[in-house]
């Protein structure tokens, strides 16, 4: 049975570790650096901005509810704020639970924790693609005023949608 090159080539050690002469890669920061690190940006930037941002659109919740919901561009700015508060407080959670102090990866798999973590996660993704879904219906809205001025109102089409289905059913 012969060998072909292709093969020997597959089989063989790749070029850069063939010279043994070459010194050992070690990584650019210590494991305590890298740890201290991820604390940093990994729980307190991301809480903080977290925080920040439920702040911040707890603001805008009370302003849009104060301007009132007749509009509905306010109604879209209204359920879009109030889905980043969800958002950033299951991040917050997710972030919790992902703590140093937490130590998940050592945890069993039915921990509170780890469910905390897995239900937050989930939460906070649907919460990411139903506000897409609101930011694409503010655009179209926007985007249809400026083509067709005063002729257009995506609550309009909605509300007569749903009309048209419950007379539909009926």
């Amino acid at each position: 049975m012969s060998v072909t090159p292709t093969q020997v080539m597959i089989l063989s050690k790749p070029a850069m570790y063939s010279n043994t002469t070459d010194p050992p890669i070690t990584p650019l920061v210590s494991y305590h650096v890298y740890t201290i690190i991820m604390f940093v940006l990994g729980f307190t930037a991301t809480n903080a901005v977290a925080l920040f941002g439920v702040f911040s659109n707890t603001a805008n919740i009370i302003v849009y509810y104060k301007m009132g919901l007749q509009e509905t561009t306010n109604i879209s700015f209204f359920t879009l704020a109030i889905n980043d508060v969800v958002v950033c407080l299951a991040f917050i959670v997710v972030e919790i639970c992902h703590s140093p102090f937490m130590k998940i990866n050592e945890l069993p798999s039915g921990s509170f924790a780890l469910q905390c973590s897995y239900i937050a996660s989930f939460v906070a993704y649907l919460c990411c693609g139903f506000g897409s879904w609101i930011t694409a219906v503010l655009s179209t809205e926007r985007c249809l005023c400026i083509a067709l001025p005063l002729k257009v109102s995506i609550g309009q089409f909605i509300l007569s949608t749903r009309s048209w289905l419950r007379v539909r059913q009926a």
